[in-house]
């Protein structure tokens, strides 16, 4: 499975390109009213000076040119080492069963509600427009003529196939995470001079 670091861009095929002369900063502004995150930390705004202090201190190496990623409780923050603005935050869990998969899913379903969409049996989506979450009839027909405008996204994997552990039938152990972001912002960043 590959390291939710390196899934940053591409989570979802239909992700619109950014509208022609949006800027870095109004996308962002975009982002962050859908208020994404983790406790403080919501994607599409700047660390504050104390959460700035907290990431200083708290270092992660392993990171995309240009940012800087640190640990705020079981999550990892994100973040565009100038400006200080959040992009991404994710939790990873190794060796997890099936309890543990279906607590994340449970707390992720009650932070966000009903996903978007399944894929594969071991993805859950959350897709959010600038209307807020997008419900998964709208995103059928959506995905049926390729035209949909995704601002950010919440995506939950899986090593574990997802039925049998949602019925309690499996013994053995895996990787889930969830990465909360927006592939608009991180495309605008990426090739933002």
């Amino acid at each position: 499975m590959m390291k939710p670091m390196l899934m940053l861009v591409g989570l979802l095929c239909l992700v619109a390109a950014p509208a022609k002369g949006e800027s870095v900063e109004q996308l962002a502004s975009s982002v962050r009213e859908l208020g994404l995150g983790e406790g403080a930390f919501v994607i599409g705004s700047r660390l504050t000076e104390d959460q700035f202090g907290l990431a200083r201190e708290n270092l992660l190496a392993d990171t995309y040119p240009g940012t800087i990623k640190f640990p705020s409780g079981e999550s990892v923050v994100v973040a565009d080492e100038k400006t200080h603005l959040i992009l991404a935050i994710y939790q990873s869990r190794e060796e997890v069963g099936a309890d543990d998969v279906k607590q994340m899913v449970g707390r992720l379903m009650n932070m966000f509600g009903e996903p978007t969409t399944t894929a594969h049996g071991k993805l859950i989506y959350w897709a959010f427009g600038k209307a807020g979450k997008i419900d998964e009839n709208a995103f059928l027909e959506a995905k049926a003529t390729g035209k949909i405008d995704i601002l950010a996204t919440v995506k939950f994997n899986s090593t574990l196939d997802l039925d049998p552990v949602m019925d309690n039938n499996m013994e053995e152990t895996g990787t889930i995470y969830y990465i909360i972001t927006s592939d608009r912002l991180l495309d605008s960043y990426i090739t933002t001079p």
